[in-house]
């Protein structure tokens, strides 16, 4: 059975996570990156959930 990672991880050790993607910057690089994916057919996605990163792309690029 696969478990989820937000099942293995710690509330404090999720925000180290995210605060580490941002600082690093690979946010934005993991999002393009799934997009990518979708938009070649490597993986499929609901169009809720496109529209979601779509957006979710937009707002971290904007801290850039």
């Amino acid at each position: 059975m696969e478990r989820r990672m937000d099942q293995q991880l710690s509330m404090e050790e999720q925000q180290l996570l995210v605060d580490l993607l941002f600082t690093q910057q690979y946010a934005i690089e993991l999002i393009s990156a799934e997009l990518a994916d979708i938009e070649c057919g490597y993986k499929q996605v609901d169009a809720q959930r496109y529209k979601q990163l779509i957006g979710l792309y937009d707002r971290v690029r904007a801290f850039g």
